[in-house]
């Protein structure tokens, strides 16, 4: 189940690390389709980063925290969602 978050993003260029294609102009608030398989994660591309983590580092890493939640989500009684 999808649903829609409002997301401000500061100035600057965000990457949607979901899509690593995809890349927004900061200073604007967008509708952003998510689920808990598809959390909302932005990385900003004019931030120092230690250049030793590669992008497809940090999406794995990122996989495996959904991979968790997913485990969590799980774990709730459905009638929790109701």
């Amino acid at each position: 189940d999808s649903f829609e978050r409002t997301i401000y993003l500061p100035a600057g260029s965000w990457r949607d690390l979901n899509d690593p294609e995809t890349v927004y102009e900061g200073g604007q608030t967008i509708t952003y389709q998510a689920s808990l398989a598809r959390l909302p994660v932005f990385y900003n591309e004019d931030a120092q980063t230690n250049r030793s983590t590669t992008a497809a580092e940090l999406l794995d890493g990122i996989e495996e925290i959904f991979a968790y939640l997913a485990e969590v989500e799980k774990q709730i009684p459905e009638e929790r969602f109701r």
